[in-house]
């Protein structure tokens, strides 16, 4: 079925990004074709075609569809080695600002945020405070612990290790005890599926998976 739904959005995006009756389509289709690729673990193409298709960008495509495909292709790059997914992700807060929806602005400020391979300390520290803001205590306790885990890479880059082991068993009290089964049968989030983040050195990591595992 997943292997269906992926011919499916290739097909579409393909004929939407060519036929001149698709062009009004091509950006909100790519926006919200995330998580096909996603659970076909077809991101880095899905990053590909979404931003092949940016070029049908203009003042005329409604600002929630933008937002929409803005924050596809940050979340489709978080862990590629590209600057325009945090880019994106920023252009995507930004949209959402404007659309006055905080839970979706919050969200995409913490993609940024979680994607410090490309951000400066001042960047990351900006969108985690802007994010902090925006929090409310009746969001999803997995959004809200999306806080906690960018906190604990911030920290973390800053050489707080208190403070990031902290935060991490924040993320994990909010989750609750299904996250922290997926945490050690999976991502050990975000341990190893963030270990590639390059502005935290080697000894760093070592010592903050150390402090929490």
């Amino acid at each position: 079925a997943l292997a269906a739904e992926l011919d499916n959005l290739r097909g579409a995006l393909g004929w939407a990004a060519t036929a001149a009756a698709g062009s009004d389509l091509v950006v909100p289709l790519a926006g919200v074709s995330f998580h096909v690729w996603s659970a076909t673990n077809h991101t880095a193409e899905g990053l590909e075609r979404c931003l092949v298709v940016r070029h049908h960008l203009h003042e005329g495509v409604p600002t929630g569809d933008a937002a929409r495909y803005w924050f596809a292709v940050a979340r489709l790059g978080q862990h590629a080695f590209r600057r325009e997914s945090f880019d994106a992700a920023l252009r995507a807060a930004d949209l959402y600002r404007s659309l006055g929806d905080d839970s979706r602005r919050y969200d995409a400020l913490l993609c940024a945020a979680l994607q410090i391979r490309f951000a400066s300390t001042l960047e990351v520290e900006q969108a985690v405070a802007e994010a902090t803001r925006l929090e409310r205590p009746d969001w999803p306790v997995g959004q809200r612990a999306m806080l906690q885990r960018a906190c604990c890479w911030w920290y973390a880059r800053l050489g707080r290790f208190e403070d990031a082991v902290k935060a991490r068993r924040n993320a994990l009290r909010l989750n609750g005890a299904s996250a922290v089964r997926e945490a050690d049968l999976g991502q050990r989030a975000p341990l190893a599926a963030d270990r590639d983040h390059s502005a935290i050195s080697l000894a760093a990591r070592e010592k903050l998976d150390n402090l929490i595992f």
